[in-house]
């Protein structure tokens, strides 16, 4: 009679969810005995997600083992965070009106994010309130936060001390 393989040692070798990197993830049958081979369906991924593997255990020598099975392996790849600890508004939040624009930006935002700004450009005086949505791979990672910015533009002084009325009589200063 043929033989069963030994599967008591047989396991995945998963015990956690990956948090997602970019890199493929696998995951595969540890204490696999010599007289199996295995072949594997849904056991590599990259992006952010659950998945099934399955194998399928081939007897190497057929006329003298059996085949036999294990059950499938449900795994993830979690969604990983962006570190936003160096993300900052910068510019020059008061600012003197001179005729230029003025404006404030974030600066620090880690590689994969796009900032797309409302309200951060400005000429005229007056107070203003910046924000920004953050464009980024929401499949693999999650929302990025970064709040809002209050700035402002005041108005010039002008220095009268050498201002001169020339041809002007009966006005005193």
């Amino acid at each position: 009679e043929k033989a069963d393989p030994d599967i008591r040692s047989l396991r995945w070798d998963y015990s956690r969810a990956f948090v997602y990197n970019g890199e493929v993830r696998t995951v595969k049958l540890e204490g696999v005995p010599e007289s199996l081979n295995v072949e594997y369906t849904g056991n590599s991924a990259a992006a952010a997600g659950t998945y099934t593997a399955h194998a399928e255990l081939i007897p190497a020598d057929p006329a003298n083992y059996n085949g036999t099975s294990i059950r499938d392996c449900e795994w993830r790849i979690v969604k990983a965070y962006y570190d936003m600890s160096g993300a900052r508004w910068e510019g020059i939040f008061e600012s003197v009106y001179d005729g230029s624009e003025k404006s404030v930006y974030i600066a620090g935002l880690p590689e994969g994010i796009t900032p797309v700004y409302h309200g951060n450009t400005a000429v005229n005086v007056g107070n203003y309130s910046a924000s920004v949505d953050l464009q980024y791979d929401a499949e693999n990672y999650h929302t990025p936060e970064m709040g809002g910015c209050e700035w402002s533009i005041s108005k010039a002084s002008y220095d009268m001390s050498q201002a001169a009325w020339q041809g002007v009589t009966g006005f005193t200063f």
